[in-house]
């Protein structure tokens, strides 16, 4: 079962700007089925991870089936991508994706209606029904997408209004191609056809290499408080205007214009904040060390939505700083700079919780948008509220400043921490993961100055008008 998911949401890049909602609905979230229909109990081992079946045939499961439990087998792999649900009922909850190719431990095992094989419970959570086949090694690790050696998962590139885009081989010695319109490409793999060197693209068309601009993806990482020791305020060093971030950032002996110039922060360097002019234009970082206030993208400790989420791990995204700050157990733990929606294309403002998480997603524009694009394998990607979603952006370096067209724009390496941070969880293995009222994801609160205490939204709201019932009662 191959998942896939094209949502509208898209930061600008050169030619590159696109407007955020989705096209796809939520997975079901509550099971339809209210009758059990398990034909025989769960199969469960007395010790380890390896479930046994009892002797003799079972009814209604192929002999082939029951061999892969043996005592030698440490996984099973999973041939395609596969829906995890809650139970083991084919309209039980859906949990997240479970990636072709991935090898997992199980718990056990069930004949049960709506699976020509019997469901299979996993490690560390969930019920697939899909075809697999016995391992003798251990199960998958990582958490995807893969990286490699490299900053983004693969090889991207721009594809050239120079260039064309062919369906296939054949189409390539026709010379029947189609027109790039803002197409990001990721790469496959490398061939040669008649002489000419192509990228084999993700959806399996063919780019000429030499009308493709490649993309290497940000160096730029933000700031682990706990083990830089750092407490909050602290500032990012960005100069504002045109390739601001290559300036460096001049520092002054008094909160003055013409002060005499003692320095320079260099681009994004990370500064504390120790004091502010009564008029807000200037910021002293150090003795006699001053910078002016615009030049500083200000990350500042605030307090949760609400007490309930305290001990939570959750996030808040300062639209006018651009910065993120990530929080557990009421301490800030995490800081970095981001890129939200821009001009007509504001990023929503609100206290949501986290619905889904995809390790890579397409993104694309709307129908009848102005700008019109199509990128490929957007690497991970949280989704809070419709089709706006917090992802890596491996096609420009301005974070820090407002770039997107509504969604969170993250550099790769902060994408994959806050990924890996925010709930809901996704196991190693997972392409998806689904947050909803019963196994919520986290919480993401987007605020300025226009909204300093912005209203909870979507399920979030749910459950904290839930959490607020249950403190009225207790008291």
């Amino acid at each position: 079962m191959t998942v896939t998911e094209t949502a509208f949401c898209l930061a600008g890049a050169l030619a590159l700007t696109g407007a955020c909602a989705s096209t796809d609905a939520p997975p079901p979230t509550k099971p339809k089925a209210t009758i059990e229909v398990v034909s025989r109990p769960i199969v469960r081992p007395l010790e380890g991870p390896v479930p046994a079946w009892s002797a003799g045939a079972v009814d209604g499961v192929d002999s082939e089936f029951q061999r892969l439990f043996g005592d030698n087998v440490k996984s099973l792999l999973v041939k395609r991508s596969t829906l995890v649900r809650a139970s083991p009922l084919p309209d039980s909850q859906a949990l997240g994706v479970l990636a072709g190719g991935t090898r997992v431990r199980w718990r056990g095992h069930v004949v049960s209606e709506g699976c020509k094989h019997p469901w299979i419970e996993i490690e560390p959570k969930g019920w697939i029904c899909a075809s697999v086949e016995a391992t003798d090694k251990e199960p998958s690790d990582q958490m995807l997408p893969i990286l490699g050696n490299r900053r983004v998962p693969g090889v991207y590139g721009r594809v050239r209004k120079s260039g064309l885009i062919f369906d296939s081989k054949r189409a390539i010695r026709a010379g029947e191609g189609r027109v790039p319109d803002g197409d990001v490409v990721r790469r496959k793999a490398v061939v040669r056809i008649d002489g000419r060197t192509f990228w084999r693209t993700q959806n399996g068309s063919y780019v000429d290499s030499g009308h493709v601009s490649r993309y290497w993806g940000s160096e730029f990482k933000g700031v682990d408080l706990e083990a830089e020791e750092l407490s909050l305020p602290i500032a990012f060093a960005v100069r504002s205007g045109r390739r601001a971030r290559k300036k460096s950032v001049i520092v002054r002996s008094s909160p003055r214009r013409r002060a005499r110039r003692v320095g320079t922060l260099s681009p994004r360097q990370v500064v504390s904040v120790i004091d502010r002019t009564r008029n807000g234009k200037w910021v002293q970082i150090a003795d006699q060390q001053w910078v002016a206030r615009k030049d500083l993208r200000i990350a500042e400790e605030k307090l949760a939505p609400s007490k309930q989420i305290d001990h939570e791990i959750w996030a808040d995204i300062n639209l006018d700083e651009q910065v993120i700050v990530l929080y557990r157990d009421g301490a800030p733990i995490f800081a970095t700079m981001v890129s939200t929606g821009k001009f007509r294309h504001g990023t929503p403002i609100g206290v949501f919780r986290i619905d889904r998480k995809k390790a890579l997603t397409t993104m694309t524009s709307r129908p009848a948008s102005d700008e019109v694009y199509s990128v490929a394998d957007v690497p991970w990607t949280l989704y809070f509220h419709k089709g706006y979603a917090l992802h890596g952006a491996y096609w420009h370096d301005s974070f820090g400043s407002r770039r997107s067209h509504g969604c969170i724009n993250l550099s790769p390496s902060d994408a994959k921490r806050i990924y890996t941070l925010l709930g809901p969880t996704v196991p190693a293995g997972w392409s998806a993961a689904y947050g909803d009222e019963q196994t919520p994801g986290s919480v993401v609160r987007i605020r300025n100055k226009r909204h300093p205490k912005p209203k909870f939204r979507g399920y979030a709201a749910k459950l904290h008008k839930q959490s607020l019932s249950r403190v009225a009662l207790a008291n």
